[in-house]
C-alpha cells in the first residue's frame, strides 16, 4: 500500500510544475497588450482644465 502514497506524490509533484507550465504559456499567449497611454489622457484632461479654469479668469 505505500508504493501506492508514493505514486501519487511522485506524480502530483510531476503534476504541478508542468501544469504550472501550462498556464504560464496559456498566459503569454492570450494576454492582451498593456495600455501604456492613461497617464497621458489624464494630463490632456487635467490641460483642459486648466485651460477651461484660465479661460474663466480672463473673462
Amino acid at each position: 500500500m505505500t508504493y501506492l502514497f508514493g505514486q501519487v506524490w511522485l506524480w502530483m509533484l510531476v503534476a504541478f510544475p508542468a501544469g504550472a507550465l501550462v498556464v504560464w504559456l496559456l498566459d503569454r499567449v492570450f494576454r492582451k497588450p498593456r495600455v501604456e497611454v492613461f497617464e497621458d489622457r489624464f494630463m490632456d484632461a487635467d490641460r483642459g482644465k486648466s485651460q477651461a479654469a484660465n479661460r474663466l479668469a480672463i473673462i
